[in-house]
């Protein structure tokens, strides 16, 4: 991961925020044997660019790939598989001292 990813990543999503989501989010789905595809991306760049749209209010297209670490596609399909597993139903209790300005990001 270069440098700049790393910095945009810690400004936007603190490890500590990433490691009280990650219990609650469902697990990957087994990839195939045989023409397995891409890897899919990683929870915290889903994340980063979910955060990035909030943040900037961009559309999901205009989310840099190479700042963030996935498309702004990805974030939004993460974002609409997240919503349907019920990964945001426990959130208004468990988050947000998360977006207190001293974490680096704003109330929504």
């Amino acid at each position: 991961m270069s440098p700049l990813v790393v910095r945009v990543s810690d400004d936007l999503v603190p490890y500590e925020l990433v490691e009280r989501i990650a219990p609650l989010l469902p697990p990957r789905p087994p990839r195939r044997h045989r023409y397995p595809g891409r890897l899919p991306a990683d929870a915290r760049a889903a994340l980063r660019g979910i955060v990035y749209v909030l943040r900037k209010n961009v559309s999901w297209r205009d989310v840099p790939a190479e700042r963030t670490g996935c498309s702004g596609v990805t974030a939004w399909r993460r974002l609409r598989d997240w919503t349907e597993a019920g990964v945001w139903l426990p959130w208004p209790g468990s988050g947000p001292q998360y977006c207190a300005p001293s974490h680096g990001v704003r109330p929504l």
